[in-house]
């Protein structure tokens, strides 16, 4: 199975229906077909449906101007970071590589690796770095899991308006709207996002 390693690691515990998102780089297209849309491991990873994942890299593009026409959203993480195959990064033999866009600093970056090589290498083997799950742990303790596949955990006040990066300015929330929200707020601060 392709994504054998992928699928060890992290357990789909609420499918989506809905057609799969639409990716900008060949191999990802490919890719994205060898998993189902859900949530994985309680929502820690949900790899979304393609009218979510359309809208959400409209977002993207937003916060991240210099992101329009590169990027295309395919998964968010329990905090609502963005993940998205970006045609500006390039690996080794063409492909896209995988960038992540947390809109609540904003910041991004890339993994430097394909959508193949993100799923069954970097998201296995770096998932406490990349999934934040020391700080998704200490939230668990007192707050449930975003598990349900249309929330997140986001902060109470964003980072850009000064928040800290705490649990106690954490609240679990619709990811679509949190999203929504910061991607407005943001540019109203006179600011923009880097890629």
């Amino acid at each position: 199975m392709e994504y054998s390693r992928f699928l060890s690691a992290y357990r789909l515990s609420k499918p989506f229906a809905g057609d799969p998102p639409a990716l900008n780089d060949p191999p990802g297209v490919g890719g994205v077909l060898g998993l189902r849309r859900g949530v994985y491991n309680d929502g820690t990873y949900t790899l979304l449906a393609q009218s979510e994942a359309a809208d959400m890299t409209g977002l993207v593009a937003a916060v991240f101007p210099v992101a329009a026409g590169r990027c295309a959203v395919f998964a968010a993480d329990w905090m609502g970071r963005l993940f998205a195959t970006d045609t500006s990064e390039l690996d080794g033999g063409g492909s896209a590589t995988v960038t992540c866009f947390d809109l609540a600093e904003p910041s991004s970056f890339t993994t430097g690796s394909n959508f193949h090589d993100f799923h069954n290498v970097v998201a296995v083997e770096q998932m406490d770095d990349l999934l934040n799950m020391n700080q998704y742990r200490e939230w668990v303790e007192s707050g449930p899991s975003p598990g349900d596949g249309e929330r997140c955990v986001g902060y109470k006040v964003p980072l850009f308006l000064g928040g800290k990066d705490l649990v106690g300015n954490m609240e679990l929330t619709d990811r679509s709207v949190y999203l929504h929200l910061l991607a407005e707020m943001f540019p109203a601060i006179g600011a923009s996002g880097s890629a």
